[in-house]
C-alpha cells in the first residue's frame, strides 16, 4: 500500500513539474526577443554586446537544450501547429536580429579580434538550432 501511495505522489509531482515548465515555443520566442534586445541596446558598444550575448547564451543553454528535446519528442501535427501559430512572430524577430547582425558586422569588420569574439558568441546561440531538420 505504501508503494502505491508513493507512486501516486511521485506521478502527481512529475505532472506538476511538467505543467509548470515553460512551453518550448515560449522559450524560443523569449530567447529571440532577448537576443534582439541585447543587440539593439548595445550596438554602439561592441565589447559590451559581445560580452552580454555570450553570457546570455551560456546562461540559457540548458533551457535551449530542453526546448530542443521537447520539440524533437513532439509528434509532427503538434509541432506544425505550434510553428504555424507563431510563424510570423518568429520570422519578424529573426529578421530584426539579422538586420542588427549585419549592421554590427559592418561596424567591426576591420577589427578581426572583435569579429572572432562576436562569431564565438553567436555560435553559442547555435544551440537553438542544433537539429535544423525537425519533423521534415
Amino acid at each position: 500500500m505504501k508503494k502505491i501511495i508513493l507512486g501516486v505522489i511521485c506521478l502527481c509531482m512529475m505532472l506538476c513539474m511538467m505543467a509548470c515548465s515553460p512551453k518550448p515555443e515560449e522559450t524560443l520566442l523569449a530567447s529571440l526577443d532577448e537576443i534582439e534586445s541585447i543587440m539593439r541596446e548595445n550596438m554602439e558598444h561592441p565589447d559590451e554586446l559581445i560580452a552580454q550575448l555570450s553570457a546570455y547564451a551560456e546562461a540559457q543553454q540548458p533551457q535551449w537544450e530542453q526546448m530542443n528535446r521537447t520539440f524533437e519528442a513532439m509528434n509532427r501535427d503538434d509541432y506544425m501547429r505550434i510553428i504555424d501559430h507563431h510563424q510570423d512572430q518568429v520570422r519578424d524577430t529573426i529578421l530584426k536580429i539579422l538586420d542588427l547582425d549585419l549592421e554590427f558586422q559592418d561596424q567591426i569588420k576591420a577589427d578581426s579580434v572583435r569579429m572572432a569574439a562576436y562569431m564565438a558568441a553567436v555560435n553559442k546561440i547555435g544551440v537553438l538550432y542544433t537539429n535544423g531538420n525537425l519533423h521534415d
